[in-house]
C-alpha cells in the first residue's frame, strides 16, 4: 500500500511541474515584451515619436493626433473609397474642433467625426516620388490646439499603355501617318509629359528599313509620326515610349500590310 501512495505521488506532481514552468515562460515572456525596442503606441505617441510608418504623431499628455493611411500610392489610380489618409484625435477636444491637412493635394480642413476621425482623399494627380501628410489640429486655444502629427508615403510611376494607330496608313505611293499615345487604362488624370518621348521601327521581316528617331510627346500626351512610302510586303511597327516622371516607359507592335 505504501508503494503504491508514493507512485500516485509522483504521478500528479506531473500537471504541478508543467504549471510551474508554464509560469516561468509567461514570465520571461512578459520582460522580453517589456526591454524589446519596439514602435510607440500611436495612440499615445508623444511628439517627435513615429506612428510606425515614417511618420510622427503628437500629444500634450491630454489630447493625442495621429495619421494613418497607405505607404504607397500609384500616380493616377487613387481609389477614393479605399485609398486615403484619416486623422486620429483621442481626448476631449470640444465638437468645434478641426484638422488642417497638407500634402496631398490643395491644403483643406476638416470637421472631427463623432468618433475623433478626419478622412482626406489624396489628390490623383499627385506626382511620383517621396510625400507627407501633414495634419494639424485646431482647437480654437482649446486642449490640443496646434498639435501637429505626420505620415509618409510615396506615389509610384503608373504602368503605361502605349496605343498605336494609322490616321492614314502609308502605301507604295503615299506617306502614312501613324498616332502614337501613351496611357494608362483607368487613368483619373492626364498627365504632363514635358520629358516623354517616343520612337517608331519599321520591320520587314527581321530587317530594319525605317526609324523615325527620337519624338517628344505633345501637351496633349500624344504623337503623329509620319511614315515614308514603302514597298509591297508586310511589316511590323515597334512602337517605343520612353516613359515620363509619373509613367513607366513603354512599347507595342504592330503589323502593317502595304499592297
Amino acid at each position: 500500500m505504501g508503494e503504491q501512495r508514493r507512485t500516485t505521488g509522483a504521478r500528479s506532481s506531473v500537471p504541478v511541474l508543467a504549471v510551474g514552468a508554464a509560469v516561468v515562460v509567461l514570465a520571461v515572456l512578459a520582460v522580453l515584451a517589456f526591454v524589446l525596442p519596439g514602435g510607440p503606441d500611436p495612440a499615445t505617441a508623444r511628439p517627435g515619436e513615429t506612428d510606425g510608418a515614417g511618420g510622427a504623431a503628437g500629444s500634450d499628455g491630454a489630447v493625442e493626433l495621429r495619421v494613418d493611411g497607405p505607404t504607397s500610392l500609384t500616380y493616377g489610380r487613387v481609389d477614393a473609397a479605399l485609398q486615403g489618409f484619416t486623422a486620429y484625435v483621442a481626448g476631449d477636444v470640444g465638437d468645434e474642433a478641426r484638422v488642417e491637412v497638407s500634402g496631398v493635394g490643395e491644403p483643406t480642413t476638416l470637421p472631427l467625426s463623432w468618433s475623433g476621425r478626419a478622412h482626406v482623399r489624396p489628390d490623383p494627380a499627385l506626382g511620383a516620388g517621396p510625400h507627407e501628410v501633414v495634419a494639424t489640429l485646431d482647437t480654437a486655444g482649446g486642449e490640443g490646439d496646434g498639435l501637429r502629427a505626420t505620415h509618409a508615403f510615396e506615389v509610384r510611376r503608373a504602368e503605361s499603355v502605349v496605343g498605336a494607330s494609322f490616321i492614314r496608313p502609308p502605301t507604295t505611293r503615299d506617306t502614312g501617318l501613324l498616332l502614337v499615345a501613351p496611357f494608362v487604362r483607368g487613368l483619373d488624370v492626364t498627365p504632363p509629359q514635358p520629358d516623354a518621348t517616343v520612337s517608331v521601327k519599321v520591320y520587314l521581316g527581321t530587317d530594319s528599313v525605317w526609324s523615325s528617331g527620337t519624338l517628344p510627346v505633345t501637351a496633349d500626351g500624344t504623337v503623329v509620326v509620319r511614315v515614308p512610302v514603302l514597298r509591297a510586303g508586310d511589316y511590323r511597327l515597334a512602337v517605343g515610349y520612353g516613359g515620363s516622371a509619373n509613367l513607366e516607359p513603354g512599347a507595342t507592335v504592330r503589323g502593317l500590310r502595304v499592297r
